[in-house]
């Protein structure tokens, strides 16, 4: 069976849209014919989706076959990403196993569709970045994030290994290795493939309900074949709607939409870090980048008892007041959301905000202020114990006398970041272009892929520009807070003590 059989058998019509070559994107989708805004280009059934019961099935099949240990009750137990993950790893490179793997008609045409899907050297998520390309990613966060990725990753592998070596096609040359040894096809680079085409192209349908009358126990994940080769876009032509048969891809561009355009369909408002990581791109002057900030509460464990109990009880405001894990910066003049039309230019909150530009929102400033504060801060109240909603705990905030002195804390702490991002920034800049002499004295494979390089060099010009801007805003309002009045009284009866 071809992938094409596999889209007929299905009922899958691609008479209004190609799946070609799309320059610099691998591949993608292209109008057939001119399409006009709510037509239905393509509609995927049920049947042809790959969620958790579909990989199950084929995890049961393989099981029947007697190539898996795993039994009933632990495929059931297993979350939706690690069944999915498992049936695109034994869908791609399982075959030759005797369960029809890899042959016509595999596993309902599923090991076609996972043979349509792009190869792992094709992949740019910085997982498959090699020492060099990831020494670039200092000062973005990212080389940080991709290492912890890494780990977790070869931990859940080498857990697994046993289970795959009873599919690997080289059954027999697997089981001679020592514990410790990638499996001959079913090795780590395979795994990481299976794990980045899951997070780059599975589809959440929970995330399009608009109410609260979902069912929380169906399945969420789901590959949709066809409709994932779909690219992305700020500006997109068309959405997927769920329906009563399945998943829908439906123009929603006001114009009509002239033959041999490429649609586009939008992966979400994601900065730079995130396509990167995630999807293996990044956008030029990506009108929704931003800097992800770790606060050091999340990471402090304090050194006596009271501190200790003091960051727990901190750490458990923040979660209870549904308050973001990360702060984000935003560039200059932005924010992450229009303003309510109940906020005016008298709100303090709004007041506060617009002198620090909008480079952080208001929850992540809120964040930032439970970091530096100390219960002796606000004597009158235990404003740890606040957790009827972020509104009240503004209100203690806004009250109290201290509050310009907490805020030229917050300010001076989150200056100290930016500071330091921007200085592994500076010093992790690409080399210049080597010459070919050069190049043939470099180690093979330690060459700087140019796709990734472009990539790598939009993701840092953007946390260029906000870490510039906000270093201007942030060091002229640290200035301004330090010589208010209440402030020099302050530090100055704090020196005396």
């Amino acid at each position: 069976m071809t992938f094409s059989a596999f889209l007929s058998d299905h009922g899958i019509s691609t008479l209004r849209v190609e799946h070609r070559v799309s320059q610099g994107k691998g591949s993608g989708l292209f109008a057939s014919t001119d399409l006009l805004p709510g037509t239905e280009v393509v509609s995927v059934p049920t049947t042809a989706l790959l969620g958790s019961a579909a990989a199950n099935q084929i995890a049961a099949r393989v099981a029947a076959s007697g190539l898996c240990i795993n039994s009933d009750k632990e495929r059931s137990e297993r979350s939706e990403r690690a069944a999915i993950v498992s049936a695109l790893l034994v869908l791609r490179f399982g075959g030759g196993v005797g369960v029809g793997v890899g042959t016509s008609g595999g596993f309902n045409g599923f090991a076609e569709y996972a043979a349509e899907l792009p190869p792992p050297e094709s992949l740019d998520s910085p997982v498959f970045f090699n020492v060099k390309e990831r020494a670039l990613l200092v000062g973005t966060g990212l080389d940080v994030a991709t290492d912890a990725k890494l780990g977790a990753l070869q931990r859940e592998y080498f857990a697994l290994r046993d289970d795959l070596m009873r599919f690997d096609p080289l059954y027999s040359e697997a089981m001679h290795l020592d514990e410790d040894e990638e499996l001959p096809l079913l090795n780590f680079e395979a795994f990481l493939w299976a794990d980045a085409i899951f997070w780059s192209r599975v589809i959440s349908f929970k995330s399009a309900a608009t109410d609260n009358t979902s069912d929380e126990k169906a399945p969420d994940y789901h590959m949709v074949p066809f409709i994932d080769f779909a690219n992305h876009s700020e500006t997109p032509e068309m959405a997927w709607r769920l329906t009563p048969s399945g998943i829908s891809l439906v123009i929603t561009s006001e114009t009509t939409v002239k033959k041999g355009s490429e649609l586009h369909i939008s992966y979400g408002s994601k900065p730079n870090a995130e396509l990167l990581f995630i999807h293996g791109f990044t956008i030029p002057n990506n009108k929704n980048d931003s800097i992800a900030f770790q606060p050091q509460i999340m990471e402090a464990f304090g050194e006596t008892e009271e501190e200790f109990l003091i960051l727990q009880q901190k750490k458990e405001l923040i979660q209870s007041l549904s308050l973001p894990s990360q702060l984000l910066l935003l560039p200059a003049n932005t924010s992450l959301a229009p303003q309510s039309s109940s906020t005016s230019s008298a709100n303090p909150i709004s007041q506060i905000l617009s002198k620090f530009q909008h480079i952080i929102s208001k929850d992540s400033l809120l964040l930032l202020l439970i970091s530096v504060t100390s219960p002796s801060d606000i004597p009158t109240t235990n404003f740890l114990t606040i957790t009827s909603s972020s509104d009240a705990l503004w209100d203690i905030y806004l009250s109290s006398q201290l509050f310009p002195i907490l805020l030229l804390r917050a300010t001076s702490v989150l200056l100290s970041q930016v500071q330091e991002r921007a200085a592994e920034l500076s010093q992790s800049e690409p080399e210049e272009e080597t010459n070919e002499d050069d190049k043939d004295e470099e180690e093979e494979g330690e060459e700087v892929n140019p796709q990734r390089l472009y990539f790598i060099n939009i993701l840092r010009e953007g946390h260029y520009e906000i870490l510039g801007a906000a270093l201007d805003v942030l060091e002229g309002l640290q200035k301004e807070y330090a010589e208010m009045d209440v402030v020099v009284r302050y530090l100055a009866e704090m020196s005396v003590e």
